[in-house]
């Protein structure tokens, strides 16, 4: 049985909350700087946030 590492437990939430609100993971979306945020204590959820807003998802009122 293999154990994640805390990142990959962190890119795990992420990749649910992404999914929660688009049907996609961060594997369907642009590259992001997911292992520094990590780094600098960010939430999975504003990880999420951030993803979706450098991709242009709150920009077309979807998330309003």
């Amino acid at each position: 049985m293999s154990t994640k590492t805390r990142f990959e437990q962190w890119m795990a939430a992420v990749d649910a909350a992404i999914s929660r609100r688009t049907f996609l993971t961060s594997d369907d979306l642009a590259d992001q700087p997911y292992r520094a945020w990590f780094d600098d204590g960010m939430s999975p959820e504003e990880a999420a946030d951030e993803t979706l807003s450098n991709e242009g998802w709150f920009d077309n009122g979807l998330f309003d």
